[in-house]
């Protein structure tokens, strides 16, 4: 499934290709704008005078991320590194994520929907190969543990295994709200993957600068919410500039305006958030829930200005009937003080044994690399995923592009 791509020759990934040449501008300049068509198109100006984000901190399990570029300085917490590594990771898509939700635009132009925001970042093994799932179930744990929020998984699979599935379910318990890349049919993907289809998340599809689903996306009964996702410039590793189309970055402007949502109204349980995201969402295609657009297209403004009732439970676990789409008529039971407080996810981390079940254990330490845990289970056969789109690499000068596709396969499907 999912993943802003990366370059690789073997096991289901696809080559490093040139792309021919692009005439870019450089980092700063006036074409920023339109590289960041997204926050138009969400009307980011007007949610921005509401609400930035700010005390509320995004878990992102991903690769990790480049802290030292101009647009992520201060804005990211190292908290983990699950992938073994001791030096910068040249993957972008971890990085790209990061920039999509609170970047700051100091050097590109290109702002983050929720600036005012921090992304406590988990970082995972970026190839294919035995214990990625692991290291992500244990991810979702660790960041679920540590106080998040909104968690966004920009990632996915055909095949839910336990380890997953148990940490999905932990955060979904603690408070968290859990967003999730439906996948891309770009990249091999026909259904909705795991973990966006599991109950209590919102799986995320793709549209276009018109607003129309787009072909990249995959669709299916499970699918929550639709954000743009074709054609998105982010900053990568060492300042590069990165274009790419995929369910990822579709992902990432849901969690930023989630974010926006609990920054707003700190009172906030997570269902009543995840009730206001579905309510408030623009109705596109089929009238209701619909598989491609699922509730409709993220309003960010909408999202922290409508009245929405309060809801007792998440309306994704208990079903479509438990979400009303219908213009609500109640106001929020939360203060609506503009920026204040943080909103914590107390529970329990979901940590993967050796026997692939979930139990509680001590995270590593913060900013130290961290080997993941291994299993002899199914995880270990479904590499890393990835692949949410094709990626342009467009050098910081200008010059040139390379196209780069990173997916990850699951054994069934490959």
């Amino acid at each position: 499934m999912a993943r802003l791509p990366r370059p690789a020759a073997v096991g289901g990934v696809a080559l490093l290709a040139l792309a021919g040449p692009v005439v870019g501008a450089a980092p700063g300049a006036s074409a920023a704008g339109s590289a960041a068509w997204q926050l138009g198109f969400l009307h980011a100006a007007d949610a921005n005078r509401i609400s930035t984000g700010k005390g509320v901190v995004i878990g992102l399990v991903d690769t990790p991320v480049d802290t030292s570029v101009p647009e992520l300085r201060g804005r990211v917490r190292e908290g983990l590194r699950l992938d073994g590594a001791k030096t910068p990771s040249a993957d972008p898509h971890g990085t790209g994520m990061a920039d999509l939700m609170v970047g700051s635009g100091a050097r590109s132009g290109l702002r983050g929907l929720a600036p005012g925001a921090t992304v406590l970042s988990v970082g995972t093994a970026s190839t294919v190969q035995a214990g990625v799932n692991e290291q992500e179930a244990y991810g979702i744990g660790w960041a679920a543990k540590h106080h998040v929020g909104v968690l966004n998984l920009s990632f996915g699979e055909g095949v839910c295994t336990l380890v997953i599935r148990e940490a999905v379910k932990a955060a979904v318990a603690a408070d968290v709200v859990v967003v999730a890349a439906a996948g891309n049919r770009t990249q091999g993907d026909r259904g909705v993957d795991c973990p966006a289809r599991l109950p209590g998340v919102i799986a995320v599809t793709a549209v276009d600068q018109r607003g129309r689903f787009s072909q990249v996306s995959v669709h299916g009964p499970e699918a929550v919410l639709a954000a743009p996702g074709v054609d998105m410039t982010v900053v990568g590793p060492g300042g590069r500039l990165f274009k790419g189309s995929g369910t990822s970055a579709s992902t990432a402007l849901v969690s930023a305006t989630a974010a926006l949502v609990r920054a707003k109204y700190p009172r906030l349980k997570a269902p009543d958030v995840i009730a206001r995201l579905v309510q408030t969402a623009d109705d596109a295609g089929a009238k209701g829930r619909d598989p491609e657009y699922g509730f409709g297209i993220v309003d960010p403004v909408r999202a922290l200005t409508a009245d929405v009732p309060h809801v007792a439970t998440n309306p994704l676990l208990s079903g479509q009937s438990a979400v009303q789409t219908s213009s609500p008529a109640t106001a929020p039971a939360a203060s609506a003080a503009a920026s204040g407080g943080t909103s914590s996810a107390a529970a329990a981390s979901a940590a993967p044994t050796s026997s692939g079940t979930a139990a509680d254990a001590p995270a590593p330490g913060a900013t130290a690399a961290a080997a993941a845990p291994t299993s002899s289970g199914a995880g270990t056969s479904t590499g890393l995923l990835v692949g949410l789109g094709a990626l342009v690499v467009v050098l910081a000068a200008g010059l040139g592009s390379l196209l780069a596709v990173r997916r990850r396969g699951s054994a069934p499907r490959r």
